[in-house]
């Protein structure tokens, strides 16, 4: 008796990645904050890249709200040489956000 078996299993797991954060009260109630965060993988004929840029200044208008604008840049890049997928995906979001924080 002769046969073949394949076998596969697939794992979703969180990758860590660098980054930066700064928050600081510029004037009363102002705050600004920014944060940086990059990861690069190569697994195999595999590449991938992330890049993840924000910076807004937000007004507290109460104790548990603030209302806020900035900019923020998001990128990812994947390459792959690879038989079921030879190509390039690329994601890029540019541009500028407003919104509206709550606490409690």
């Amino acid at each position: 008796i002769s046969g073949a078996r394949e076998e596969r299993r697939t794992v979703t797991a969180p990758l860590p990645n660098g980054g930066v954060f700064v928050s600081a009260e510029v004037l009363p109630r102002v705050r600004f904050k920014a944060h940086a965060d990059y990861l690069q993988l190569r697994v195999k004929k595999v590449t991938g890249r992330l890049t993840d840029l924000e910076a807004n200044v937000s007004y507290q208008i109460s104790p548990n709200f603030a209302v806020g604008t900035g900019y923020r840049h998001l990128g990812y890049r994947l390459k792959s040489n690879r038989d079921l997928f030879d190509g390039v995906i690329r994601y890029k979001f540019d541009g500028p956000v407003l919104f509206v924080e709550a606490s409690f």
